[in-house]
Protein backbone atom coordinates (compact mmCIF):
# COMPACT_ATOMS: atom_id res chain seq x y z
CA UNK A 1 0.00 0.00 0.00
CA UNK A 2 1.29 3.46 -0.89
CA UNK A 3 1.35 5.89 2.04
CA UNK A 4 -1.08 8.83 1.72
CA UNK A 5 1.59 11.19 3.02
CA UNK A 6 5.06 12.17 1.79
CA UNK A 7 7.44 14.04 4.09
CA UNK A 8 10.81 15.58 3.34
CA UNK A 9 13.07 17.58 5.63
CA UNK A 10 15.79 20.13 5.06
CA UNK A 11 18.01 22.02 7.46
CA UNK A 12 17.32 25.76 7.71
CA UNK A 13 21.05 26.15 8.49
CA UNK A 14 23.65 23.43 7.88
CA UNK A 15 25.98 24.91 10.52
CA UNK A 16 24.92 26.42 13.85
CA UNK A 17 26.98 27.64 16.82
CA UNK A 18 26.82 25.84 20.14
CA UNK A 19 23.78 27.02 22.10
CA UNK A 20 21.70 27.91 19.04
CA UNK A 21 18.55 26.05 18.11
CA UNK A 22 18.43 23.64 15.19
CA UNK A 23 15.40 24.10 12.95
CA UNK A 24 14.25 21.59 10.35
CA UNK A 25 11.79 22.53 7.63
CA UNK A 26 9.27 19.78 6.85
CA UNK A 27 7.62 19.60 3.42
CA UNK A 28 4.27 17.74 3.46
CA UNK A 29 2.39 16.32 0.49
CA UNK A 30 -0.92 14.47 0.95
CA UNK A 31 -2.22 12.16 -1.81
CA UNK A 32 -5.61 11.38 -0.24
CA UNK A 33 -7.65 12.96 2.54
CA UNK A 34 -5.99 12.20 5.84
CA UNK A 35 -6.84 12.86 9.47
CA UNK A 36 -3.55 13.66 11.14
CA UNK A 37 -1.73 15.54 13.88
CA UNK A 38 0.84 18.25 13.35
CA UNK A 39 4.07 16.52 12.36
CA UNK A 40 6.36 19.12 13.93
CA UNK A 41 4.94 18.65 17.43
CA UNK A 42 2.64 15.95 18.80
CA UNK A 43 2.56 13.53 21.70
CA UNK A 44 3.80 10.27 20.13
CA UNK A 45 3.31 10.13 16.35
CA UNK A 46 6.61 11.76 15.38
CA UNK A 47 9.94 10.20 16.26
CA UNK A 48 12.95 12.41 15.60
CA UNK A 49 15.97 10.22 14.96
CA UNK A 50 19.25 11.80 16.00
CA UNK A 51 22.63 10.29 15.26
CA UNK A 52 25.77 11.98 16.52
CA UNK A 53 28.65 11.36 14.17
CA UNK A 54 32.33 11.03 15.01
CA UNK A 55 34.27 9.03 17.54
CA UNK A 56 31.55 9.24 20.24
CA UNK A 57 28.83 8.16 17.79
CA UNK A 58 25.47 7.38 19.35
CA UNK A 59 21.86 7.39 18.23
CA UNK A 60 18.67 8.30 20.07
CA UNK A 61 15.10 9.42 19.41
CA UNK A 62 13.09 12.41 20.56
CA UNK A 63 9.28 12.42 20.88
CA UNK A 64 6.53 14.51 22.39
CA UNK A 65 7.38 12.96 25.78
CA UNK A 66 10.73 14.78 25.57
CA UNK A 67 8.88 18.02 24.79
CA UNK A 68 6.67 17.53 27.86
CA UNK A 69 9.70 16.85 30.04
CA UNK A 70 11.82 19.70 28.56
CA UNK A 71 9.01 22.26 28.94
CA UNK A 72 7.94 20.91 32.33
CA UNK A 73 4.35 20.47 31.17
CA UNK A 74 1.69 18.47 32.97
CA UNK A 75 1.89 14.83 31.77
CA UNK A 76 -1.66 15.06 30.38
CA UNK A 77 -1.10 18.39 28.60
CA UNK A 78 -2.30 18.62 25.03
CA UNK A 79 0.53 18.44 22.53
CA UNK A 80 -0.02 19.04 18.83
CA UNK A 81 -3.21 19.68 16.91
CA UNK A 82 -5.59 17.34 15.07
CA UNK A 83 -6.79 18.31 11.59
CA UNK A 84 -7.96 16.87 8.29
CA UNK A 85 -5.54 17.35 5.39
CA UNK A 86 -7.37 17.35 2.05
CA UNK A 87 -6.13 15.26 -0.88
CA UNK A 88 -3.53 17.14 -2.89
CA UNK A 89 -2.56 19.50 -0.05
CA UNK A 90 1.06 20.64 0.18
CA UNK A 91 2.63 22.82 2.87
CA UNK A 92 5.75 23.32 4.94
CA UNK A 93 6.23 23.66 8.68
CA UNK A 94 9.20 24.12 10.96
CA UNK A 95 10.35 21.76 13.67
CA UNK A 96 12.50 23.46 16.31
CA UNK A 97 14.61 20.94 18.20
CA UNK A 98 14.69 23.30 21.20
CA UNK A 99 11.06 22.22 21.70
CA UNK A 100 12.38 18.73 22.45
CA UNK A 101 15.86 19.06 23.97
CA UNK A 102 18.50 21.46 25.22
CA UNK A 103 20.93 22.81 22.62
CA UNK A 104 23.25 20.22 21.14
CA UNK A 105 26.97 20.03 21.99
CA UNK A 106 29.59 20.73 19.34
CA UNK A 107 29.81 17.98 16.73
CA UNK A 108 28.16 16.64 13.62
CA UNK A 109 24.65 15.20 13.68
CA UNK A 110 22.29 13.45 11.29
CA UNK A 111 18.53 13.88 11.65
CA UNK A 112 15.48 12.15 10.18
CA UNK A 113 11.82 11.76 11.14
CA UNK A 114 9.40 8.87 11.27
CA UNK A 115 5.73 9.83 11.45
CA UNK A 116 2.83 7.45 12.18
CA UNK A 117 -0.16 8.68 10.18
CA UNK A 118 -2.55 5.84 11.05
CA UNK A 119 -3.32 3.47 13.89
CA UNK A 120 -1.79 0.31 12.38
CA UNK A 121 1.82 -0.54 13.13
CA UNK A 122 2.90 -0.17 9.50
CA UNK A 123 1.16 3.19 8.94
CA UNK A 124 4.41 5.17 9.01
CA UNK A 125 6.44 7.33 6.67
CA UNK A 126 10.12 8.17 7.02
CA UNK A 127 11.91 11.25 5.77
CA UNK A 128 15.27 11.74 4.19
CA UNK A 129 18.29 12.42 6.41
CA UNK A 130 19.95 15.80 6.87
CA UNK A 131 23.33 16.53 8.43
CA UNK A 132 24.05 19.55 10.60
CA UNK A 133 27.28 20.68 12.19
CA UNK A 134 27.22 22.36 15.60
CA UNK A 135 30.44 24.32 15.97
CA UNK A 136 32.06 26.00 18.95
CA UNK A 137 32.03 29.79 18.89
CA UNK A 138 34.12 32.10 21.06
CA UNK A 139 32.18 33.44 24.02
CA UNK A 140 32.56 36.88 25.57
CA UNK A 141 32.76 37.46 29.30
CA UNK A 142 29.53 36.11 30.88
CA UNK A 143 27.26 38.52 32.71
CA UNK A 144 24.13 38.29 34.81
CA UNK A 145 20.73 39.23 33.35
CA UNK A 146 17.13 39.23 34.58
CA UNK A 147 14.66 37.25 32.45
CA UNK A 148 10.92 37.37 32.87
CA UNK A 149 9.11 34.09 33.31
CA UNK A 150 5.61 32.74 33.85
CA UNK A 151 6.21 32.47 37.59
CA UNK A 152 5.80 35.47 39.92
CA UNK A 153 9.56 35.65 40.51
CA UNK A 154 11.68 36.43 37.48
CA UNK A 155 14.79 34.41 36.69
CA UNK A 156 18.30 35.68 37.25
CA UNK A 157 20.61 33.87 34.86
CA UNK A 158 24.18 34.08 33.66
CA UNK A 159 24.39 34.51 29.90
CA UNK A 160 27.24 34.97 27.52
CA UNK A 161 27.42 36.61 24.13
CA UNK A 162 28.79 34.44 21.34
CA UNK A 163 30.37 36.07 18.34
CA UNK A 164 29.14 34.24 15.22
CA UNK A 165 30.74 35.92 12.23
CA UNK A 166 29.22 39.39 11.88
CA UNK A 167 26.47 38.88 14.43
CA UNK A 168 26.33 38.32 18.15
CA UNK A 169 24.04 35.74 19.78
CA UNK A 170 23.13 35.37 23.44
Amino acid sequence: MIAPLFLEIRAIESRVPVGAGIVLEISHRVSRELEMETVELNRDRTHIRVESLGEDARAFELTGADHIRERRLHPLAGVGRLFVAPAGAEWTSQLNLLDYASPFAAGSYRFSLVYRYGDAEGDTVATNEVSIEVYPAPAAEPSWRWFTSASPGDEFCMVSEVQDGDRARW
